[in-house]
C-alpha cells in the first residue's frame, strides 16, 4: 500500500478529496501521496506559490500534480464557471490551468533544491463525482483526466497519465525521503530560556503598572476606601 501523508489533516474534509485519497491509497509501495501541499518557487525570475491538492511521487515513475474539481461540470465557450445555490453562475479557475502551474511550479522548486534533473513531473485532473467526463478543451486531454469511474482502477489511470508526460526518475530512498522532508517537514523548535526570561520580565512591568493604575483610583476617590479596601482592592488588581 502506498503511504499517504495529509499536510492540513489526517482525513481530507472535503468529500471530493476524501473519495480521491481513498483511491490513490490504493497504490502499490513504494507510491507517497502528499494532500494539500503549498511551497514557493522562482518561475520566470520571480517569486511564485505554488499549491496542490495531491502529489504523488514514485522513485521510478516520477511525480504527479493532481488538481481535484468536485461536484458537476458547466464550461461556457472554454469558460469554467460554477451555479451557486441561487442560481447565480460565477467564474471559476479552470483545474487543468491550476494543476499546469503547480507543476512548474514544483519543477522550479525541485530545481532550487537540486533534484529537478532526476525526476519528470506530470499533471492530472480528478473529477471524483463523474461517472464520465466529457470533452473539456484541448488542455484536457482523456489521458490526464481522472472520472469517478476511473477511480477504481486507480493504478491503471496514474499509469496513463505516467505514459502521457513519458514520466521517469531516479531517486534514491534518501533523495525520497529529502524530497517528503522538504515538502512535509517534520520541526520541533522551542524558544531560548533568554527569550522566555525576556517575556517572563515584560509581563512583571506590565502586571506593576496595572496595580499602579489601581492605586491611582483609589487615590482619586472621594473619601478613600480605609486600609481594607485598599487591600481588597490591590489582591484584585494583582489577580487580574
Amino acid at each position: 500500500m502506498a503511504r499517504y501523508i495529509g499536510l492540513g489533516s489526517n482525513e481530507p474534509i472535503d468529500d471530493s478529496e476524501r473519495r480521491v485519497a481513498n483511491a490513490l491509497r490504493r497504490l502499490p509501495d513504494p507510491w507517497t501521496i502528499l494532500h494539500h501541499v503549498s511551497w514557493q518557487s522562482k518561475r520566470g525570475g520571480r517569486q511564485g506559490d505554488g499549491e496542490a491538492d495531491f502529489i504523488i511521487l514514485h522513485p521510478r515513475e516520477g511525480v504527479v500534480v493532481i488538481e481535484v474539481k468536485g461536484g458537476g461540470i458547466d464550461v461556457d465557450r472554454g469558460r469554467w464557471m460554477t451555479t451557486d445555490r441561487f442560481g447565480k453562475r460565477h467564474d471559476i479557475k479552470n483545474p487543468y490551468e491550476q494543476a499546469t502551474a503547480s507543476k512548474h511550479a514544483l519543477i522550479g522548486w525541485l530545481r532550487e533544491h537540486g533534484l529537478g534533473s532526476r525526476v519528470r513531473v506530470g499533471h492530472a485532473v480528478v473529477f471524483p463525482h463523474m461517472d464520465a467526463v466529457p470533452f473539456l478543451g484541448p488542455a484536457a486531454q482523456r489521458q490526464i483526466t481522472i472520472s469517478k469511474t476511473d477511480l477504481l482502477d486507480v493504478d491503471a489511470a496514474v499509469a496513463r497519465s505516467l505514459t502521457h508526460w513519458s514520466l521517469e526518475a531516479n531517486l534514491s530512498a534518501k533523495d525520497l525521503e529529502e524530497v517528503v522532508a522538504l515538502l512535509a517537514p517534520t520541526v520541533s523548535a522551542s524558544p531560548t530560556l533568554a527569550s522566555a526570561s525576556d517575556d517572563a520580565e515584560a509581563n512583571m512591568i506590565v502586571f506593576t503598572a496595572e496595580q499602579i493604575e489601581a492605586f491611582s483610583r483609589l487615590r482619586a476617590q472621594r473619601g478613600g476606601l480605609g486600609l481594607v479596601g485598599i487591600h481588597r482592592e490591590w489582591i484584585m488588581a494583582a489577580a487580574r
